[in-house]
């Protein structure tokens, strides 16, 4: 095998699901396969692996798609950490920056799809120990006693202050959505009609979920 000069390190993870381990992994190889005829290194498992695609000028453009197949060939909504090594010898950081990436990813249960560093790079500061991440966290500490407002919060951030996805998920009407997070502002202080306020809710609730 001819190794290729540059890599993307691409770290896959299945959601839990009752295919059978083996046809898992065949699934997901032929996706690969079908994706790309070049030499793709891979270590499989029944739940993703790790998978280093060869650096092209459209391989990042790509990625969306074949997560897409994966997830379709195996029924399995399928997440994807990546960091690009731009040398052989760069793989190894590379690994560990798409390790990193998929460990918040995880830790934030943020939802499938792909995911880069420059996606969650306040997340990432964040995991940064200090004051500023005790007290960001500490914003929401009014919170604690109300576990419904609480995750309103949570789905609020998750969705990007998507008001639609965020009442779709918690089951509630958009009225009541609303109500609930007027009291988010009332008894926490973050006044989520202000720009400011709704980015330290999104520091909050990332600083909550890393303590």
């Amino acid at each position: 095998m001819t190794l290729a000069p540059g890599y993307l390190v691409v770290l896959l993870r299945l959601a839990p699901g009752e295919s059978e381990p083996r046809r898992t992994i065949r699934r997901v190889q032929s996706a690969l396969d079908a994706h790309q005829q070049a030499d793709v290194l891979t270590a499989l498992t029944t739940d993703g692996g790790t998978v280093l695609l060869p650096l092209t000028p459209d391989a990042s453009a790509q990625l969306p798609a074949l997560l897409a197949r994966i997830g379709e060939a195996t029924a399995r909504p399928a997440t994807a950490a990546v960091a690009a090594a731009g040398a052989l010898d760069a793989v190894p950081d590379a690994l560990g920056e798409a390790e990193e990436v998929a460990a918040l990813v995880h830790r934030l249960d943020l939802p499938p799809g792909l995911y880069r560093l420059d996606d969650v790079l306040l997340e990432y500061q964040l995991t940064r120990p200090g004051r500023a991440l005790t007290r960001l966290a500490a914003k929401l500490e009014p919170l604690a006693g109300n576990p419904v407002l609480l995750e309103t919060a949570r789905c609020f951030v998750r969705h990007g202050h998507n008001r639609s996805r965020t009442s779709t998920e918690l089951r509630i009407h958009r009225n009541t959505l609303d109500y609930r997070l007027g009291r988010i502002t009332k008894i926490t202080g973050l006044d989520l009609a202000d720009p400011r306020g709704v980015r330290l809710l999104d520091a909050a609730v990332t600083a909550r979920a890393l303590l």
